[in-house]
């Protein structure tokens, strides 16, 4: 998805490059600058090599460190003021130490950091050493380290297989050949292992890696299951949820290689022989690569990022930011195209090959059968709280992206081609004009292990021997390129790559198609020339509008009714909620016959213009997947009931998808809805995109993930939305990106710098106070945003999985309310009673008995919204509230009404301990008489 500066509704701050501390130009990221004249780094605290070494140092200094770090990350302070202001807390220290006679904190002021570059490494929040900048070819997007730039004989790309032009760098004065190297293209990487070493040092990170493995598992005891032994054990009305629920998880093998055969050169993967599976390792940690691009409309630059998450997290953290790691950036202006990603993607696949195989390894290059194979399988990390180290394996099975970016990393051929556009079945492009393209039981299924990989490796010989021709042969006739991916064992082509059903449905997938290609432009919306009618999409904008809507649902954009604008994901998702309804009246289905349709367009409308090039274009595609018919009188269907029931059936089979629980069986009545309508849209002559084919191979990704729900890009999209905060200030190149590289993981070392803040022992009020202004930056930091919308439900209904019962009020109360006056009182009253039968909680207006508890009004405190499990609801009678005020009252959604008041109640017993109740006042809606309820003809009629 494209996400644009329109996702970040109401978020006012913007980064000026010119004024961030962050920034560097090309040349400053490759080669950074001295500090110069500066206290000496200190060394680690004696017996804690992963201590940060201020934290050896005097408290003053260090808190000194901490608060001039949190200014430039989060306050906008310059470097040259940091500078600055560590100058004169070292002054303003050395007086004070001089007239209390404070011999070691003068003698570590002697040594203390005067620039902010060198307070940061001693704080542990520096992150030169792990961030690594390349510069790049702006052709072919080669890689080169700082020292390979500065040995290159000239500009000109060294790359051995395909000529390149690129020029890698550019001289700062042209007349001195002496003159400073300037990169014409960096990337920024931030290297894999570095990253998770540094997550597993978080406290309890590693034992919530666990979650993937059941209590007793064992490294060895369990084997690994194919997808056929998987069926046979499977409940097909058994509710699955998570990735530990689908068969791939029980799928994938510890200890794999994935080797060719001298004899036969056949690919494929070799255990050994052992069959165990991957998840019942201790370390076996399972990760996920998502790209995705975002780009501001006023620059048009595009810039992409590359972010790695841990499956074996429980689903309620795992994708919070903070267990998000961002591992490279793509530069702009523009989006990669197959070559230039594989380059990337090369680099942290040497990093995945060593989670594999250990520390010795063979630079991810396919080996043969009978090669030693000398690795120690995977890495020894330090574990925060474990007196030994641990063994950390790694594997990638899978990446989430758009279509196009997906494709490109996995190396298929684009969805467009004729011959090749489904990398997991065999339909042809021109197929989907047809009834067979969207049945599954027509397709003939690719095979990735026994054939499109031994292709992709063909692939790869050829170019290695300079055989271009070969390559594009091979592309042509099987829709395959090599990936850097590829190599790597687990990796099971398509399969790995799954749909992600947030572009599929919503991001100019299948909800846009439905209403703007099938509906709007097969001209489902023709108005009638009838005196007095109102227009369709009229009538259909005026119920959206007239629609209460939860404010948790995120924004209702109307204009798209019309087919204005780009809407963003989550507002085709809020859309097709009501889209049935909506459609139904737009079209006035109580009116329409079964055979009626909708009115032809007049001769110079615009729907009729599209209607003919749509006509052309399906009978091209028709005469060649099916070239003995003859297809130039077939007319496409604009029948009312035909249509709306297609509408239904897509609708349908989205929510079952997309439902965080579901059963196998629920799963494959989706895929049945979806091949209905698909089919019937066919043979009706609509025009179906390539989308409306992928979406039949839903239930296999449904099967192999637990849910699509688990491959959903939705978490993802709000770290997306951050790059559009940030000015390009016509900074190309890569700087920008590197800026946003380094804001990213500053955020993540905040995170660390407060686990050692609180593991301090004896902690000064000084330290509290310092830790909170940690957590008070951190929270509302340029670096940190607000989580709304579609991202902020998405974590609401994660978090309340794991956090049953939890309940937050606003710090902000409601000071309007006042019990006594609203009448509230006495019902409060008879509910603390009932609530505290034991207690003999009595009205304050009356006197006091001993033993009694009165229950003052003043101690009756009102609240515009509670946060319960992470979702949040509101009171009618306030402003902020009255967006969130209606909710059902029970599970089974039978209960529904008003919460008009929300109420904390406290009191005060004889025995002095302090009593609490919080109340929702509610007003329920009253359903009609049975005997009306069965002439309703909608379900929200009844009450």
């Amino acid at each position: 998805m494209r996400s644009d500066e329109s996702d970040l509704e109401g978020d006012k701050e913007i980064v000026e490059l010119e004024d961030e501390p962050l920034f560097r130009d090309n040349h400053d990221n490759l080669f950074p600058p001295q500090d110069g004249d500066d206290g000496d780094d200190r060394p680690p605290a004696a017996g804690d090599e992963s201590a940060a070494s201020a934290f050896s140092e005097h408290p003053a200094i260090r808190n000194a460190y901490i608060n001039v770090f949190l200014s430039t990350a989060f306050g906008g302070v310059t470097v040259s003021q940091a500078n600055n202001m560590l100058a004169s807390h070292r002054d303003s220290l050395r007086v004070v130490a001089r007239e209390h006679n404070d011999i070691g904190l003068l003698e570590d002021l002697s040594h203390m950091a005067v620039t902010l570059r060198t307070a940061e490494k001693r704080l542990g929040v520096n992150f030169d050493d792990t961030i690594q900048y390349l510069a790049i070819c702006p052709s072919c997007w080669k890689p080169y380290t700082s020292e390979e730039l500065l040995a290159l004989p000239s500009p000109a790309c060294t790359r051995e297989e395909a000529p390149c032009d690129g020029k890698i760098y550019k001289l700062e004065d042209e007349n001195k050949p002496s003159s400073r190297r300037l990169p014409v293209k960096i990337s920024s990487y931030h290297s894999l292992i570095s990253a998770l070493q540094l997550m597993l040092m978080r406290p309890g990170k590693f034992e919530e890696c666990q979650d993937l493995r059941p209590p007793d598992d064992e490294p060895g005891r369990e084997k690994s299951v194919s997808y056929e032994q998987w069926l046979q054990d499977l409940d097909a009305d058994l509710p699955r949820s998570d990735f530990k629920d689908g068969w791939l998880s029980n799928f994938l093998k510890a200890g794999a290689w994935r080797v060719r055969d001298p004899e036969t050169g056949r690919i494929f993967d070799d255990d050994e022989g052992r069959n165990e599976r991957f998840i019942s390792l201790p370390g076996g940690l399972v990760l996920t690569i998502y790209m995705d691009w975002s780009s501001s409309k006023r620059s048009g630059h595009s810039s992409g990022a590359c972010f790695f998450a841990i499956q074996n997290l429980p689903r309620a953290i795992r994708y919070l930011p903070e267990n998000l790691l961002l591992i490279f950036t793509f530069p702009g202006p523009t989006e990669p195209n197959t070559e230039q990603l594989s380059n990337l993607l090369s680099l942290v696949m040497d990093e995945i090959y060593r989670l594999e195989e250990g520390e010795v390894y063979l630079c991810g290059l396919i080996v043969a059968i009978g090669q030693a194979h000398a690795y120690t399988s995977g890495i020894e990390f330090d574990i925060h709280a474990h007196d030994t180290k641990e063994l950390i394996h790694g594997t990638l099975p899978m990446v989430i992206a758009d279509t196009p970016a997906r494709l490109k990393a996995a190396g298929f051929a684009p969805v467009t081609t004729e011959e090749n556009m489904c990398y997991f079945c065999k339909q042809t492009f021109s197929s989907l004009t047809t009834h067979d393209c969207f049945d599954r039981e027509k397709f003939e299924m690719r095979d990735y292990l026994n054939d499109q990989l031994q292709r992709k490796f063909e692939s790869r010989d050829a170019w290695e021997r300079g055989d271009y021709d070969a390559v594009e042969e091979l592309s042509h006739d099987h829709g395959v390129r090599f990936s850097a991916l590829d190599a790597q064992a687990n990796w099971l082509g398509g399969l790995s790559c799954p749909l992600d059903p947030m572009h599929l449905f919503y991001s100019a997938g299948i909800a846009p198609d439905t209403h703007k290609v099938i509906l709007m432009d097969g001209g489902m919306f023709v108005p009638s020339r009838k005196r007095g009618d109102s227009k369709p999409l009229d009538d259909m904008e005026d119920f959206i509008k007239s629609l209460w809507v939860p404010k948790s649902i995120g924004r209702m954009n109307t204009k798209m009714v019309h087919g204005i604008g780009t809407p963003k994901a989550d507002e085709w998702r809020n859309f097709f909620t009501f889209y049935p309804l909506s459609l139904a009246i737009a079209f006035r289905l109580w009116d329409r016959d079964s055979d009626e349709e909708a009115p032809d367009p007049t001769k110079k409308s615009k729907v009729r213009d599209k209607q003919k090039k749509t006509k052309a274009l399906l009978d091209r595609r028709r005469a060649r997947a099916q070239p003995d018919v003859d297809h130039s009188s077939m007319k496409a269907s604009r029948n009312y009931h035909d249509h709306y029931l297609n509408v239904l059936r897509v609708c349908a089979a989205t929510e079952i998808f997309n439902t965080r629980s579901h059963s196998v069986n629920e799963a494959s009545q989706a895929q049945q809805f979806f091949g209905e309508a698909a089919r019937s849209w066919a043979d009706m002559g609509c025009h179906l995109k390539p989308q409306w084919h992928f979406a039949m191979h839903l239930l296999d990704i449904d099967m192999a993930y637990g849910s699509l729900y688990v491959v959903a890009a939705w978490a993802f999209e709000r770290c997306m939305g951050l790059l559009a905060r940030i000015h390009t200030n016509n900074h190309h190149g890569g700087a920008l990106e590197a800026t946003y590289m380094r804001a990213w993981w500053k955020m993540m070392r905040c995170q660390d710098l407060v686990r050692m803040m609180q593991d301090l022992p004896n902690r000064t009020p000084e330290d509290n106070h310092t830790i909170d202004r940690l957590l008070s930056a951190m929270k509302g930091g340029a670096e940190v945003q607000r989580q709304r919308g579609t991202l902020a439900n998405h974590l609401a209904t994660l978090a309340g999985q794991t956090a049953p019962g939890t309940l937050l009020f606003p710090k902000r109360k409601d000071p309007a309310v006042d019990a006594r006056k609203r009448e509230l009182y006495p019902l409060l009253l008879a509910h603390a009673q009932q609530h505290w039968p034991d207690k003999s909680i009595q009205s304050d207006l009356g006197s006091i008995q001993l033993g009694e508890v009165p229950l003052y009004n003043h101690n009756i405190v009102a609240f515009p919204t509670v946060d319960v499990r992470g979702i949040k609801y509101g009171a009618s009678t306030h402003k902020w509230g009255r967006g969130r005020s209606f909710a059902y009252f029970d599970d089974h959604h039978e209960s529904a009404g008003e919460i008009c008041y929300l109420v904390a109640m406290t009191a005060v017993d004889s025995d002095g301990l302090e009593l609490r109740c919080n109340v929702a006042v509610v007003r329920h809606f009253v359903p009609v008489p049975d005997a009306r309820r069965r002439q309703l003809k909608f379900p929200w009629s009844g009450w």
